[in-house]
């Protein structure tokens, strides 16, 4: 099984990599994963392989918010997940996008946005994915924001 964690801030444009670990070879099996408030979920028979940032921007102060991002096998088929926290004090209008899709949500701060893209393909390719996240002025123009680009760590069989 693969395991790799990844948990990522953007704030004021400065990206941090707060924890990354993998353990184990790819395949499907049983999971175990944390949720942000700490409690454990076990998902049966799913391969599950995080994301990890790669870049990201601010402009104006930034924006605060927490993305995370895998590939889960569901039934025989691949989706692309993307939760996205809101950790900034003010709602914020996200942005997830990639080859299988793009969603745009408003989210309360605390609140987060949830989506899975189907991948419609069996095999693990190389995926690349940016989330964006700003807050609007009463007149809808951005007044601050940051974004994250995002791919996922795919991890040799055997």
């Amino acid at each position: 099984m693969s395991r790799t964690r990844s948990t990522v801030r953007a704030a004021s444009g400065v990206l941090l990599a707060l924890s990354l670990v993998a353990t184990g070879a790819a395949g499907a099996a049983t999971a175990s994963a944390a949720s942000p408030d700490g409690v454990r979920t076990v998902v049966e028979d799913e391969a599950v392989r995080d994301f990890v940032v790669v870049s990201g921007d601010g402009f104006n102060g930034g924006t605060d918010f927490l993305p995370t991002a895998q590939i889960r096998t569901m039934g025989g088929s691949n989706y692309l997940t993307v939760r996205v926290l809101n950790t900034d004090p003010e709602t914020l209008t996200i942005v997830a996008s990639s080859v299988y899709g793009e969603v745009t949500r408003q989210v309360a701060p605390g609140a987060s946005s949830y989506v899975a893209f189907p991948m419609r393909t069996t095999d693990v390719p190389l995926t690349r994915l940016s989330v964006a996240g700003w807050v609007e002025d009463a007149a809808g123009e951005m007044v601050r924001g940051s974004s994250a680009n995002l791919v996922n760590v795919v991890l040799p069989q055997g």
